[in-house]
Protein backbone atom coordinates (compact mmCIF):
# COMPACT_ATOMS: atom_id res chain seq x y z
CA UNK A 1 0.00 0.00 0.00
CA UNK A 2 1.18 3.58 -1.37
CA UNK A 3 2.24 5.73 2.45
CA UNK A 4 1.73 8.58 0.03
CA UNK A 5 -0.79 11.88 0.85
CA UNK A 6 -1.79 13.53 -2.43
CA UNK A 7 -3.15 17.21 -1.78
CA UNK A 8 -4.30 19.39 -4.31
CA UNK A 9 -6.77 22.37 -4.98
CA UNK A 10 -10.26 22.59 -7.27
CA UNK A 11 -13.65 23.33 -6.81
CA UNK A 12 -15.90 20.54 -4.99
CA UNK A 13 -19.67 20.87 -5.49
CA UNK A 14 -21.84 20.04 -2.30
CA UNK A 15 -25.38 20.69 -2.34
CA UNK A 16 -25.45 22.78 -5.29
CA UNK A 17 -23.15 25.07 -3.18
CA UNK A 18 -19.28 25.35 -4.76
CA UNK A 19 -16.49 25.58 -2.29
CA UNK A 20 -12.69 26.27 -3.11
CA UNK A 21 -11.76 23.23 -1.90
CA UNK A 22 -8.11 21.01 -1.20
CA UNK A 23 -8.41 17.27 -1.80
CA UNK A 24 -6.27 14.98 0.24
CA UNK A 25 -6.09 11.48 -1.30
CA UNK A 26 -5.17 9.31 1.63
CA UNK A 27 -3.20 5.67 1.76
CA UNK A 28 -6.40 3.86 3.07
CA UNK A 29 -8.26 5.08 -0.34
CA UNK A 30 -9.98 7.46 1.20
CA UNK A 31 -10.45 11.02 0.10
CA UNK A 32 -10.28 13.72 2.60
CA UNK A 33 -11.77 17.66 1.46
CA UNK A 34 -10.64 20.56 3.28
CA UNK A 35 -13.23 23.68 2.29
CA UNK A 36 -11.26 27.34 2.26
CA UNK A 37 -13.02 29.00 5.07
CA UNK A 38 -11.82 32.11 4.68
CA UNK A 39 -12.62 33.32 0.78
CA UNK A 40 -11.64 36.87 -0.43
CA UNK A 41 -12.37 39.50 -2.73
CA UNK A 42 -13.94 38.21 -6.02
CA UNK A 43 -14.09 34.42 -4.72
CA UNK A 44 -17.67 35.80 -2.76
CA UNK A 45 -19.64 36.18 -6.34
CA UNK A 46 -18.45 32.28 -6.85
CA UNK A 47 -18.12 30.27 -3.23
CA UNK A 48 -19.66 29.46 -0.53
CA UNK A 49 -17.28 29.82 2.92
CA UNK A 50 -16.18 26.29 4.63
CA UNK A 51 -16.90 26.06 8.62
CA UNK A 52 -14.76 23.13 9.47
CA UNK A 53 -11.27 23.07 9.77
CA UNK A 54 -9.34 19.43 8.72
CA UNK A 55 -6.72 17.72 10.89
CA UNK A 56 -5.99 14.18 9.46
CA UNK A 57 -4.23 12.03 11.89
CA UNK A 58 -1.27 10.30 10.07
CA UNK A 59 1.69 7.59 10.59
CA UNK A 60 3.89 11.07 10.58
CA UNK A 61 1.91 12.85 12.93
CA UNK A 62 -1.32 15.53 12.49
CA UNK A 63 -1.43 17.53 9.52
CA UNK A 64 -3.47 21.02 9.10
CA UNK A 65 -5.11 22.17 5.52
CA UNK A 66 -5.52 25.93 4.60
CA UNK A 67 -5.88 27.57 1.12
CA UNK A 68 -4.32 31.17 0.77
CA UNK A 69 -6.42 33.81 2.31
CA UNK A 70 -6.71 31.62 5.40
CA UNK A 71 -3.31 31.56 5.95
CA UNK A 72 -2.09 34.92 4.66
CA UNK A 73 -4.73 37.13 6.86
CA UNK A 74 -6.16 34.61 9.54
CA UNK A 75 -3.58 33.44 11.95
CA UNK A 76 -6.45 32.13 14.09
CA UNK A 77 -6.71 29.10 12.71
CA UNK A 78 -2.98 27.93 12.05
CA UNK A 79 -2.80 28.83 16.04
CA UNK A 80 -6.11 26.57 16.11
CA UNK A 81 -4.40 23.73 14.51
CA UNK A 82 -1.52 23.96 16.80
CA UNK A 83 -3.36 24.06 20.05
CA UNK A 84 -4.95 20.93 18.52
CA UNK A 85 -1.42 19.00 18.13
CA UNK A 86 -0.58 19.73 13.99
CA UNK A 87 2.77 19.70 13.39
CA UNK A 88 2.57 20.39 9.61
CA UNK A 89 0.71 22.35 8.18
CA UNK A 90 -0.21 22.65 4.42
CA UNK A 91 -1.25 25.60 2.39
CA UNK A 92 -1.95 25.92 -1.08
CA UNK A 93 -2.33 29.24 -2.76
CA UNK A 94 -2.35 31.76 -5.98
CA UNK A 95 -0.61 34.77 -4.67
CA UNK A 96 0.09 37.03 -7.44
CA UNK A 97 2.48 40.21 -7.58
CA UNK A 98 0.58 43.51 -7.46
CA UNK A 99 0.28 46.59 -5.81
CA UNK A 100 -0.41 44.45 -2.34
CA UNK A 101 1.73 41.56 -3.05
CA UNK A 102 5.42 41.16 -3.92
CA UNK A 103 7.85 38.50 -4.70
CA UNK A 104 8.50 38.28 -0.61
CA UNK A 105 5.01 38.47 0.41
CA UNK A 106 4.59 34.46 0.90
CA UNK A 107 7.34 34.10 2.28
CA UNK A 108 7.17 36.82 5.47
CA UNK A 109 3.50 35.10 6.15
CA UNK A 110 4.94 32.13 6.23
CA UNK A 111 8.34 33.03 8.50
CA UNK A 112 5.75 34.80 10.78
CA UNK A 113 3.75 31.35 11.85
CA UNK A 114 6.68 29.34 11.76
CA UNK A 115 8.05 32.07 14.15
CA UNK A 116 5.27 32.70 16.28
CA UNK A 117 3.63 28.77 16.54
CA UNK A 118 6.66 26.48 16.36
CA UNK A 119 5.44 24.82 13.40
CA UNK A 120 6.11 22.95 9.80
CA UNK A 121 4.62 24.78 6.62
CA UNK A 122 4.24 23.00 3.42
CA UNK A 123 3.02 25.94 1.31
CA UNK A 124 2.53 25.42 -2.25
CA UNK A 125 1.92 28.73 -4.87
CA UNK A 126 1.30 28.93 -8.32
CA UNK A 127 3.93 30.62 -10.73
CA UNK A 128 3.70 31.97 -14.26
CA UNK A 129 1.49 34.03 -16.26
CA UNK A 130 -1.88 32.68 -16.43
CA UNK A 131 -4.70 35.91 -18.00
CA UNK A 132 -2.77 38.24 -17.75
CA UNK A 133 -1.73 37.79 -13.65
CA UNK A 134 1.81 37.23 -12.84
CA UNK A 135 2.10 34.91 -9.46
CA UNK A 136 4.93 34.59 -7.24
CA UNK A 137 5.92 31.55 -6.98
CA UNK A 138 7.40 30.29 -3.70
CA UNK A 139 6.79 27.48 -2.76
CA UNK A 140 9.03 25.86 0.20
CA UNK A 141 8.84 23.79 3.00
CA UNK A 142 9.72 25.90 6.22
CA UNK A 143 10.32 25.42 10.00
CA UNK A 144 12.11 25.50 12.81
CA UNK A 145 15.55 23.44 13.76
CA UNK A 146 14.31 21.89 16.81
CA UNK A 147 17.86 20.28 17.94
CA UNK A 148 19.48 23.89 17.52
CA UNK A 149 16.28 25.66 18.51
CA UNK A 150 16.76 27.66 15.34
CA UNK A 151 13.75 29.53 14.91
CA UNK A 152 13.19 28.94 10.87
CA UNK A 153 14.83 27.27 8.49
CA UNK A 154 14.03 26.36 5.14
CA UNK A 155 14.04 22.95 4.05
CA UNK A 156 13.33 23.03 0.32
CA UNK A 157 13.33 26.10 -2.67
CA UNK A 158 15.58 28.71 0.50
CA UNK A 159 15.53 30.85 -2.44
CA UNK A 160 11.74 30.76 -3.22
CA UNK A 161 12.23 30.72 -6.91
CA UNK A 162 9.67 31.83 -9.28
CA UNK A 163 9.66 28.85 -11.84
CA UNK A 164 8.20 26.02 -11.89
CA UNK A 165 9.23 22.48 -10.84
CA UNK A 166 9.17 19.78 -8.24
CA UNK A 167 10.63 20.72 -4.28
CA UNK A 168 11.62 17.87 -2.08
CA UNK A 169 11.87 18.31 1.61
CA UNK A 170 12.71 15.46 4.18
CA UNK A 171 11.17 16.69 7.61
CA UNK A 172 10.17 15.31 10.99
CA UNK A 173 6.72 16.37 11.66
CA UNK A 174 5.89 14.28 14.41
CA UNK A 175 8.70 16.00 16.70
CA UNK A 176 7.49 18.04 19.43
CA UNK A 177 7.41 21.83 18.19
CA UNK A 178 4.52 22.57 20.59
CA UNK A 179 7.03 25.84 22.18
CA UNK A 180 4.11 28.15 23.63
CA UNK A 181 1.13 25.08 24.11
CA UNK A 182 3.31 23.00 26.77
CA UNK A 183 5.13 23.69 29.66
CA UNK A 184 8.73 24.47 29.28
CA UNK A 185 11.77 24.30 31.25
CA UNK A 186 11.38 27.51 32.95
CA UNK A 187 7.44 26.98 34.19
CA UNK A 188 4.99 24.29 33.97
CA UNK A 189 2.15 26.49 32.74
CA UNK A 190 1.92 27.15 28.59
CA UNK A 191 2.88 30.25 27.48
CA UNK A 192 -0.68 30.60 25.13
CA UNK A 193 -3.98 30.60 27.77
CA UNK A 194 -7.17 30.29 24.79
CA UNK A 195 -9.58 30.71 28.42
CA UNK A 196 -8.15 34.04 28.41
CA UNK A 197 -8.54 34.64 25.07
CA UNK A 198 -11.98 33.58 24.97
CA UNK A 199 -13.14 35.44 28.07
CA UNK A 200 -11.97 38.94 25.87
CA UNK A 201 -14.41 37.71 22.93
CA UNK A 202 -16.92 37.19 25.20
CA UNK A 203 -17.15 41.02 26.63
CA UNK A 204 -19.41 43.05 25.39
Amino acid sequence: MSRTLICFGAPYYEADLIYNAAFITCPDNTVKIYKKIHICGYEHQIFSKGRKPLILNTEYGKIGFGICYDTIRYPELIRYYCYKGVNLYVNLSAVTEDAQCDACYLKRVIEYHVLSNGIYIASSNVCGIQNGDKFSGGSCVAGPVRKTEKPIHYYCNEELSQEPGIFTAEIKPEENLRMIFDGNRFSPIPDFDMNLYYSWYQER
